[in-house]
């Protein structure tokens, strides 16, 4: 009889357990918004969940325990996202595309435990977007930290605002917010952002150009001679495994140079914590053979 007492006791404490709620933001319909740049909101995977109809294919891989964001009448210019994930926690970072009745990713990132996944896009404005975060399968739930930074065009965003670069000289500059501008510059496989730079060279001789890219940013640059009302490209290169390149050209007029991002077939993610470059900018004696074609007057054989 005891034990039939302490039985149906268990059974009624049971329901009597508390469980845990959702995210305020676990389903699609509830996305939190973001209301302005910057904004930085703390968030949790814990007890999120995965609705039926929330996107699974993606090339940043799956995605568990997803909470969503959405940016409303989205601004000109280019939108990073970054995600920083708690203790344990590996972020899974998504940005998509807002339609009538579809979403369509636009970029992602993913990232190891406690590490950030940074992704951007380039908005248009009056456009509707949504963020979603999650972590990677396998992986612990738990608290990460979202930021949303706005990036305007830079100033040298266009080719009629070129910085000036004295010889020799050093300045240092951004990609983000540049927009891309196919039809002037499209070698050596760049897309992205472009920024431009003027040489004006008074003399005969050589330019020497050392770019240097920081953090993830894989650039190259490349170098346009002005003739009348048309370019044509004197030299290209891009950087290299530590984020170095190196280009030289004749100089004898004013020169246009374009730095812009250069994406390897690899490349899965834009990296908006550090899109910045060092461009150094140092002219060369008259090369050998030049010196070599001025030849001094022979002498004549004096009379005796």
């Amino acid at each position: 009889m005891r034990m039939l007492v302490a039985l149906a006791f268990t059974l009624l404490a049971l329901p009597g357990t508390a469980l845990a709620a959702p995210p305020a933001n676990d389903n699609r319909v509830d996305a939190v918004p973001i209301p302005a740049f910057p904004h930085t909101a703390a968030g949790t995977t814990a007890e999120a969940t995965v609705e039926r109809l929330d996107p699974q294919v993606s090339r940043c891989g799956r995605i568990e325990s997803t909470v969503w964001y959405r940016l409303d009448t989205a601004p000109d210019g280019l939108i990073g996202i970054t995600v920083k994930g708690g203790a344990g926690v590996a972020p899974v970072l998504r940005i998509y595309r807002r339609a009538a009745s579809t979403i369509q990713e636009v970029d992602c990132a993913s990232a190891g435990p406690g590490g950030t996944a940074s992704a951007s896009l380039e908005a248009v404005r009056g456009s509707n977007y949504l963020v979603l975060v999650g972590r990677r399968p396998g992986t612990a739930d738990g608290s990460f930290e979202l930021r949303a930074d706005l990036f305007l065009p830079p100033p040298n965003d266009d080719r009629s605002g070129a910085q000036v670069v004295k010889l020799p000289g050093s300045v240092r500059g951004t990609t983000l917010g540049a927009t891309a501008d196919e039809s002037e510059v499209g070698q050596c496989r760049l897309v992205g952002g472009v920024v431009w730079y003027g040489i004006a060279s008074r003399r005969d001789g050589r330019i020497l150009l050392r770019l240097t890219a920081a953090g993830q940013l894989d650039a190259a640059i490349v170098v346009l001679e002005r003739v009348r009302s048309r370019t044509e490209r004197l030299a290209c290169g891009a950087t290299d495994r530590g984020g170095h390149a190196t280009v030289g050209f004749a100089s004898r007029k004013r020169r246009d140079l374009s730095d812009r991002d250069w994406t390897r077939p690899e490349r899965r993610s834009r990296d908006v914590s550090a899109r910045h470059v060092h461009l150094r900018a140092g002219g060369e004696t008259p090369g050998r053979e030049a010196a070599t074609t001025r030849r001094r007057p022979r002498r004549r054989p004096r009379s005796h």
